[in-house]
């Protein structure tokens, strides 16, 4: 048996103020849990700032040096 990632929501069923009942929902969120480790593992470099010509060349390199496994130094 595996275990399967669940999101569940609750309600008190009530009639003038009396519990009467509850409903419990179980939703497989199995596919939210996968993108979510997926992205887990990006980087981006979106909170880099710079206007200077110089910082737009590196942005330019940037997505192609990011696909490559070289350690990259900004100086």
């Amino acid at each position: 048996m595996r275990a399967v990632p669940i999101c569940v929501s609750t309600a008190v069923l009530q009639d003038d103020g009396r519990m009467v009942g509850g409903v419990e929902i179980f939703r497989d969120v199995s596919d939210v849990e996968s993108l979510r480790q997926e992205l887990s593992g990006q980087k981006g470099f979106a909170d880099i700032i710079g206007t200077s010509a110089p910082m737009q060349a590196v942005f330019r390199i940037l997505p192609d040096v990011a696909a490559s496994d070289a350690s990259v130094l900004i100086e």
